[in-house]
């Protein structure tokens, strides 16, 4: 049972998280070894940017359980790797996976736009 002001999480093989009780299960770090990571790809679409939309600098959104565990997973996944940012930073936040994940985007998007080709 967990001491009065925290709340547990579920337990997945030996890992356990404890979180301070007024953040609840999404603000939690993980304790225990990571495990071995693996790798997926996904195809998204892409389209050529439109001159008049407006770009947003900002992201601000809460995640539902289900996304909360993949952000874990994948913030987990890239510290264990010792994944670094294009400005050198390594990956150590919520917030850098998304910058990560960016950054790995626009290398794809260069690399296909470069070739003339359409992408797969």
């Amino acid at each position: 049972m967990a001491n009065k002001g925290t709340r547990e999480s579920a337990k997945t093989e030996g890992q356990k998280a404890t979180c301070p009780a007024p953040y609840g299960k999404t603000m939690c770090k993980t304790e225990g070894r990571v495990r071995d990571a693996m790798t997926i790809d996904l195809k998204l679409p892409i389209a050529a940017p439109r001159k008049d939309a407006y770009q947003s600098p900002r992201i601000d959104l809460m995640l539902n359980p289900r996304h909360t565990l993949i952000m874990r997973r994948l913030l987990d996944g890239l510290e264990h790797r010792k994944a670094k940012l294009g400005d050198g930073h390594f990956v150590q936040s919520n917030a850098d996976v998304v910058r990560y994940m960016l950054e790995r985007m626009h290398e794809k998007i260069h690399a296909v736009e470069k070739t003339g080709g359409a992408g797969s």
